[in-house]
Formats: structure tokens, sequence, C-alpha cells
């Protein structure tokens, strides 16, 4: 009877350190690098295989919380932390990272409409428009979301340092939002990319 109550008090002890650290978020950017080493394809298929290995590793370890590749190469990561360090020590684990297969940018991420939800085991990929804001001053980043339907919207957030991202239902059309006045001023950037994630990643019903 004590060894189930010793267990209760320590899964409670575990949920409640789990809740603490559920606002802290680290968004990792995975860009192929253009200037990356020419390997063989059975290296390249090799290195694949243990990146996917890998990312199923820190997701089981709760260090990794959702995951998702962008349509054309690259992806995103979310971290279940906001420090830089232990993001970095984290990544370090993945071979393909390793070989510099990739342009690695993190972000600590702070959720304003949605959040970040780690996924069950059974899940069910979509498609969202995941568009990137680079901006100076926040104001210009509220222009150009006026270009969205809110009710389209699954997810929008700040990344600390660089801007900011919105994850939206439906296509985007990246020229309407390159045409817009303070793209073309260059007070900001838009990149829209096409995301493939499990459903329910941004805590979306």
């Amino acid at each position: 009877m004590k060894t189930i109550q010793k267990t209760l008090i320590l899964l409670s002890l575990l949920a409640s350190l789990a809740d603490a650290q559920a606002d802290k978020f680290m968004m990792v950017f995975l860009t192929i690098d253009p200037n990356r080493p020419q390997l063989p394809q059975q290296v390249i298929d090799s290195l694949q295989t243990a990146h996917m290995a890998n990312i199923q590793n820190l997701a089981n370890e709760g260090k990794l919380l959702i995951a998702g590749p962008f349509d054309g190469g690259g992806g995103i990561f979310v971290l279940a932390t906001d420090s830089k360090d232990t993001a970095r020590a984290w990544l370090s684990t993945d071979p393909a990272i390793r070989s510099k297969r990739w342009i690695i940018e993190t972000y600590p991420y702070v959720p304003r409409i949605g959040s970040i939800c780690r996924v069950v085991v059974q899940y069910e990929m979509t498609t969202y428009s995941f568009i990137r804001f680079e901006w100076k001053e926040e104001k210009v980043e509220n222009q150009l979301m006026k270009l969205v339907d809110r009710g389209s919207i699954v997810a929008a957030g700040g990344l600390q340092g660089s801007g900011s991202i919105l994850v939206v239902r439906g296509d985007i059309d990246e020229a309407v939002m390159k045409k817009d006045r303070v793209v073309r001023e260059g007070k900001v950037g838009a990149t829209v990319r096409k995301l493939f994630i499990a459903k329910g990643s941004f805590c979306e019903k």
C-alpha cells in the first residue's frame, strides 16, 4: 500500500513539474544548408533514418513536444525549454544536425493564440500555412495580420528577438503579403511555407 501511495505522490509531483514547465518553449527552425557537404545517397538515407529515430527519442524523453516538415525541405521543432544552451545540447544528439545538413535557428517562443500541446502516440497529420514574420516594430506585424481571416488562425506567437509566427488553416497568397506597403518598404519580412504537422500540435480542436 505504501509503495502505491509513494508512486501516486511521485506521479503527482511529475505532473506538477510538467505543468510548471508547460509554458517554456523553444522553436527551432531547420533550413536546408545550401553549402552542406555532398554525401553519397546511402549516407544521406542513413542520416535521415537516424534523424527520425532521434526525434522519437527526444519525444519519449519529453524534450521534444512537436515537430513537422515544411513542403520543399526543412521544418520546425518545439522543445520543452526556453534555454538556448539546453536546446543546443538536446539537438546535438541528432546525427543529421551534427553533419551540418541544416542551418539551425533557435528562439524562445511565447504563444499569443493557441499554445503548444504534446501530441499523443496515435495522431493524424494535417497541413497548415505557416507564416514567419521578421519585424522591428510589432505594429507592422499587426497590419499584415489584417490580411488573414481571423477565423482561420490556428496559432500565433512571438519569437524572442526575431519577430513572430502565424499558423493558418487554408492557403495564404504570399504575393498579396509582398504587395503590402510595410513589406515593400522593408519594415517587415513575411515568408509563407506549408507545414505538415500532427493535429492538435497547437492545442487546436
